[in-house]
């Protein structure tokens, strides 16, 4: 048998500590929850005193001082509340527990905050919107409007859900964006380095033996010395560009133009799309159940959207639901999938609308993974072609003349 320290929370909320036998950490867990008892902190005795953590150096401490809050802290936070929430301890139990010394340094000053906020008399959603820069507004109208139902506990773990959700679509649209934008960078590397680091060499072999250059080798020829002559031009031409870019998708109705034309490109536009789709059905499906409106669960997808076309034409469905139209109608557009109006016309008519949601963000969830695996396979020996295509011309023009060298 072994002694183990332990921590734990009792049936009436209080904290308490002691020693328990056992034959293993496992068996000493399992003792102290048969004993109606949420454990903290287990250690074996004699362990804990020779590993002491005040007497380990800290820099590792000390370095996540200063790691920022990310989405996966925040949806940990909410799993381990929920959590709380179910054994049965208050809010502030719950809260305190999270803020504990194995949180995050920057979380835990959060949720102190939070903490602070609660003792003085707010809700728990009111005190979330006072740190609103690391709560999404779905979250907190998720909450909102969990206070009012009790069902609070369930509410945190389908926050979680749906941010993880959105953090892995998030995860897929940029593999699937970054893809072609890998192939295009490739192509510009393997070009500027052919014409301005190969193609100068052999040219200066050339100019010594004065001879006549077939039309590929002098296209080579003629591009290295346009680029190599003017790359200080080329370089800020390019850099200007960039930057008004930049300053032009600041405007809003710039922006709102690039989003749309983004939406019309052939790869990027139908990932954004589906996407989207896949983020719209899961997220409202989920507000829904959670109680929120129709309206303002609409109103609150639109705020976070990073499209503004997409945001806008969710704007504009709240309008036209407000005017009287059904929400299957308000959808319908040209950026809009057809087929979702349709699936969305048969959720209002069978009652049975966030189930019909679900389903749509499944479908274009799998329709996500099927279109990046598709888009691979095809960039794949593209890529091979256009790269190998050039080296191809390269060496092509390269031995053209080193034969008619030879030959003179």
């Amino acid at each position: 048998m072994k002694s183990f320290h332990y921590k734990a929370i009792d049936t009436q909320g209080r904290k308490t500590q002691g020693l328990i036998e056992a034959l293993d950490a496992n068996s000493a867990a399992a003792l102290l929850r048969e004993a109606s008892m949420f454990v903290l902190k287990l250690s074996e005795k004699g362990r804990s005193d020779t590993q002491n953590p005040k007497q380990i150096v800290g820099w590792k401490q000390f370095l996540r001082r200063f790691l920022p809050i990310t989405k996966r802290d925040i949806i940990f936070f909410f799993r381990q509340l929920a959590l709380m929430r179910r054994t049965g301890l208050t809010l502030l139990q719950s809260l305190e527990i999270c803020s504990g010394p194995s949180a995050k340094p920057q979380l835990k000053r959060v949720i102190d905050n939070i903490i602070k906020a609660v003792q003085s008399g707010s809700s728990f959603s009111v005190a979330l919107l006072q740190t609103k820069k690391y709560f999404p507004d779905i979250a907190v109208k998720m909450i909102v409007t969990a206070e009012v139902t009790g069902e609070l506990s369930v509410i945190l773990d389908q926050i979680a859900v749906q941010m993880e959700r959105k953090q892995e679509l998030k995860s897929k649209t940029l593999t699937g964006l970054m893809y072609p934008a890998l192939v295009v960078l490739i192509m510009i590397a393997v070009v500027t380095f052919l014409v301005t680091k190969v193609v100068p060499k052999f040219a200066s072999f050339l100019a010594q033996r004065d001879v006549a250059l077939p039309t590929s080798t002098q296209f080579l020829m003629d591009m290295s010395e346009l680029l190599i002559t003017n790359r200080v031009i080329i370089t800020i031409g390019l850099g200007t560009v960039i930057v008004a870019t930049m300053f032009v998708y600041l405007v809003p109705r710039t922006r709102l133009a690039i989003d749309r034309l983004l939406l019309a490109f052939p790869v990027a536009g139908g990932i954004l799309t589906t996407a989207f789709m896949a983020y719209f059905g899961r997220t409202l499906a989920i507000l829904l159940r959670s109680g929120v409106s129709l309206l303002e669960s609409i109103h609150v997808m639109s705020e976070g959207i990073p499209n503004k076309a997409l945001a806008r034409h969710l704007q504009l469905t709240k309008n036209e639901i407000l005017k009287g139209q059904s929400f299957s109608n308000g959808l319908q557009s040209n950026i809009i999938p057809s087929l979702v109006s349709e699936i969305v016309n048969v959720g209002e008519v069978t009652g049975s609308l966030d189930q019909v949601l679900d389903e749509i963000g499944y479908f274009y969830e799998q329709n996500l993974e099927r279109n990046i695996k598709m888009m691979t396979a095809l960039f794949e020996p593209m890529v091979i072609l256009l790269v190998g295509g050039m080296m191809g011309f390269v060496y092509f023009a390269f031995f053209q003349v080193l034969f008619q060298v030879a030959r003179g």
